[in-house]
């Protein structure tokens, strides 16, 4: 009679923190074109930073600028200058969140296909 040797050993940590610290032992040595999670995060990410610095920047300088009529009317007695430069600083912020739109919009127009085919090989492979 044949008996069917095997052995088999399957390692598991001894508690939590020991398997937290294996996995991030083993996540150090994944290279970045295996963790297709990364790689959507950071994808995704992308979609929105460029437009929200852009739209950062320009909501500041308008903030700038209307601050710039304020110190016109308030300190310098300019009332027709300010009210002028404060208009301008208002314009320049009234644009600022549309451009964010847009630029958002482009983003996802380029990269909407790249983050639905990574998302799809994820959902897949689970």
């Amino acid at each position: 009679m044949e008996q069917n040797k095997k052995y088999n050993y399957t390692y598991t940590a001894q508690n939590v923190d020991e398997r937290k610290e294996v996995e991030r032992i083993r996540n150090a040595y994944i290279s970045p074109e295996e963790n297709k999670l990364e790689q959507l995060r950071r994808l995704n990410a992308k979609v929105y930073q460029q437009g929200m610095v852009v739209s950062m920047s320009v909501g500041i300088v308008g903030t700038l600028i209307l601050g710039v009529g304020m110190t016109c009317v308030l300190v310098w007695s300019q009332m027709i200058l300010g009210i002028i430069i404060g208009v301008v600083g208002l314009a320049v912020l009234g644009v600022a969140y549309p451009l964010n739109t847009k630029l958002v919009n482009q983003r996802k127009a380029e990269l909407g296909p790249e983050i639905i085919k990574l998302s799809n090989e994820i959902l897949n492979d689970k």
